[in-house]
């Protein structure tokens, strides 16, 4: 399945943070570019030792991106 114009990419952390913002805004500036809509998960930031927040945080933005 291809993606499609304004479709939605959702950019989560199911493991390591994403630790540089800057890579975060970039690419939500690449696939509005392509004509798609992006959101950044709400725990995708966080830090919980080397990981984007607690097991149960990460999952919450891993099954809302699936939903």
């Amino acid at each position: 399945m291809l993606l499609k114009p304004n479709d939605l990419v959702a950019l989560v952390s199911p493991a390591g943070r994403l630790a540089d913002t800057s890579v975060v805004s970039e690419t939500q500036n690449l696939l509005q570019k392509w004509g798609l809509k992006s959101y950044v998960g709400e725990n995708a930031l966080k830090q919980h030792g080397h990981f984007a927040g607690t097991d149960a945080e990460r999952l919450h933005d891993l099954q809302e991106a699936l939903d």
